[in-house]
């Protein structure tokens, strides 16, 4: 089977028009990185700029098969790709900050696309990488030279269409998964009303009269070792769960000293420095499991110590993931460049207080949707497995027949 450098399969790789984007603008719709920050073309995640008449940008409207690429970006998220599928008579102009790519006549486009969302891709970025203070980049120079194995049109055709059931399987799951989530949402809303108009009237209270976040201990870097207990940073902090893609270790020894520090099944963490995630719009808070521990709470990550006969932990983490709270979370980190909240910012942001009781209520609701979602869990991850396997085999070290 042949290889061929990108540039050879390519008929361009460019970047977008550059076009100012303004909220509420309206007009033909413009890609910009949050678009593609899930692997998918999101369109709920476009930007405007009250652009009317197309025909300046007509070189730049997306055809069917058109491949964004991130290539700006953080070093984590460098190189993401999705694969644009043209709806109806839909017109979307390619911004800046996202390169396209549109392939010859004998590369299937989501084969190759496929191959982008591979490690092995990734991996063969790595000594193009130019990192910089805030942000990553890599030219479309040094992405033209990566080699990619081709086959056959038709073996191509036949990797992404198996590629496309596995992973409409595993949206398949997500979303179902998803689901569980907004029946919580839903409960909580059943239950207790929306907290911004407070409408069952419930007493309302600061947070920290009845839960204070606890700052994590500041490690050094120094104390970091190759293996040994792992410390929660705030970039292991995500919406709901812990992160373990990047991970710092320190010594038993030193653990054992700074135990008080030591996280607990049940745990509710938040990012105490960049705080929300603008791609999910949520804030960066997550529920420690028995998967997570052991682990040490560093500086800049916030602990939730409740007053367990007033709050109910279920209770607080669904406050949390209110648009209220956000709000307050963007107003107190607004001033800066990098977004910071302390403690008694947030223990300041005032909650509906229900009755102690009513709060176990939908405690032992949650509980039971977080059995039905573990068991779900367990399916994707049977899939995910499924997944990377097909990857493996079709575009790991050994070359597949063409």
């Amino acid at each position: 089977m042949q290889k061929h450098k990108l540039s050879e399969i390519l008929k361009f790789i460019r970047n977008g028009a550059s076009i100012k984007q303004t909220k509420n603008a309206g007009g033909f719709p413009i890609t910009r990185i949050e678009t593609i920050s899930d692997l998918t073309i999101n369109r709920e995640r476009l930007g405007y700029a009250g652009i009317t008449d197309i025909s300046k940008y007509s070189e730049y409207v997306l055809r069917n098969d058109d491949i964004l690429m991130s290539h700006i970006n953080s070093v984590k998220h460098l190189g993401k790709s999705a694969i644009y599928k043209k709806k109806g008579d839909e017109q979307i102009i390619h911004g800046m900050n996202l390169l396209c790519l549109r392939t010859v006549e004998f590369v299937c486009a989501d084969y190759l696309n496929y191959y982008f969302h591979s490690p092995y891709f990734y991996k063969s970025i790595q000594s193009f990488i130019k990192p910089a203070v805030n942000q990553a980049s890599i030219t479309t120079t040094d992405l033209k030279k990566v080699e990619i194995s081709v086959p056959s049109l038709a073996k191509q055709q036949h990797i992404a269409s198996e590629l496309d059931i596995v992973c409409g399987i595993l949206a398949k799951q997500k979303r179902q998964y998803k689901l569980f989530d907004d029946l919580i949402k839903s409960k909580f809303n059943e239950m207790f009303g929306d907290p911004v108009t407070n409408p069952m009237r419930w007493k309302v209270v600061e947070i920290g009269e009845v839960a204070k976040l606890e700052g994590g201990y500041a490690f050094s870097s120094k104390d970091y070792k190759k293996s040994g207990i792992r410390i929660i940073k705030i970039t292991n902090v995500t919406k709901d769960v812990l992160d373990w893609d990047e991970v710092e270790y320190v010594s038993e020894a030193l653990a054992e000293k700074c135990k008080r520090f030591l996280i607990k099944k049940g745990d509710l963490l938040m990012a105490m420095t960049r705080p929300i995630i603008k791609s999910l719009e949520a804030v960066k808070i997550a529920k420690a499991t028995n998967e997570d521990l052991p682990a040490l709470v560093n500086q800049r990550v916030g602990r939730f110590a409740i007053d367990k006969d007033k709050l109910s932990s279920a209770y607080l983490l669904e406050f949390c993931k209110h648009p209220l709270f956000k709000s307050q979370i963007e107003k107190f980190g607004s001033n800066s460049l990098q977004p910071n909240v302390s403690s008694k910012q947030v223990e300041s942001i005032l909650i509906m207080l229900p009755p102690f009781d009513l709060q176990q209520q939908f405690a032992e609701f949650v509980t039971q949707v977080e059995q039905s979602k573990a068991k779900l869990k367990a399916e994707i991850t049977q899939t995910e497995t499924l997944y990377k396997a097909l990857m493996q085999k079709y575009f790991g070290d050994k070359e597949v027949a063409a």
